[in-house]
């Protein structure tokens, strides 16, 4: 307590010579000098204490200090205030989506071959989930391809929502309902990357565009047609968020994907 009020005492001079104390500080002084050096001024000012003490210049600066003083006070409260909120700000569990492929590799599994004298570039897209919290991890997170929509041709879209195949699960497998909830830990990076669709650039399985989802349905998409997708992500303690990206076949058959908007609370 000694060492709080101790920091606080040596904050007053900062205080007193700031932007906004420092006319008043010199104004108080001036005065107080004044009236103790002057003594029918100061009697005057006293009169009504029948006469004017010397002491009397202590009181002015004596509540000048203790101003200080309480003000020191209430801006380091305010300020523990303000650390405090940004402390648990941190602690809150908050969910990411994430598609950087230059800073996770995960992102962007690409493969190269020569076929009949032809180069084949296989795509396979993800996108991660981080947990944005310091310390408190996120249970029951569910992943959904949300929305799918055509931009040049309208897209049919019966079968959404559908859960989305995490990173190291074998496409094409139906999975019991519970084994499509996961934890997410806490860290800056992603736990998590889930499947967003794949193609080759020619030959076999180079007609369509595959979206990677879990089930035993396999959805194939035009690739002549460009396509906005909507990523859903919910769980059971943290808000809800969701984020958009767009996707095309280029002229040389090679799958792009790009985000379109960042991830964002829901709602």
């Amino acid at each position: 307590m000694i060492r709080f009020y101790w920091a606080l005492v040596a904050q007053i001079p900062s205080i007193v010579v700031g932007k906004t104390g420092w006319l008043r500080t010199v104004i108080v002084i001036v005065l107080t000098l004044l009236a103790s050096f002057n003594r029918e001024l100061g009697s005057r000012v006293a009169v009504v204490w029948g006469g004017f003490s010397s002491w009397f210049a202590v009181v002015p600066v004596g509540l000048l200090v203790l101003y200080e003083l309480l003000k020191a006070n209430y801006a380091a409260f305010q300020k523990a205030e303000e650390n405090n909120a940004v402390l648990e700000a941190r602690l809150q569990p908050r969910l990411q989506i994430v598609f950087d492929p230059n800073k996770y590799l995960a992102c962007l599994q690409e493969e190269r071959w020569i076929d009949s004298g032809t180069t084949v570039i296989q795509r396979l897209f993800r996108v991660g989930l981080v947990n944005m919290s310091e310390s408190v991890t996120i249970d029951d997170v569910e992943a959904f391809l949300s929305d799918l929509e055509g931009l040049d041709r309208p897209q049919h879209t019966a079968f959404l929502p559908v859960p989305l195949l995490k990173m190291g699960d074998i496409p094409g497998v139906i999975r019991p309902q519970q084994d499509l909830f996961f934890r997410l830990n806490p860290g800056p990076t992603p736990s998590v990357f889930l499947g967003i669709a794949w193609k080759r650039s020619a030959g076999n399985g180079s007609e369509h565009i595959q979206l990677q989802y879990a089930g035993g349905q396999t959805n194939l998409l035009d690739p002549s047609n460009r396509y906005r997708l909507k990523i859903m992500v919910k769980s059971r303690n943290a808000p809800q968020v969701e984020a958009s990206f767009l996707m095309y076949v280029d002229a040389n058959g090679v799958l792009q994907f790009d985000q379109a908007s960042p991830s964002r609370p829901v709602s």
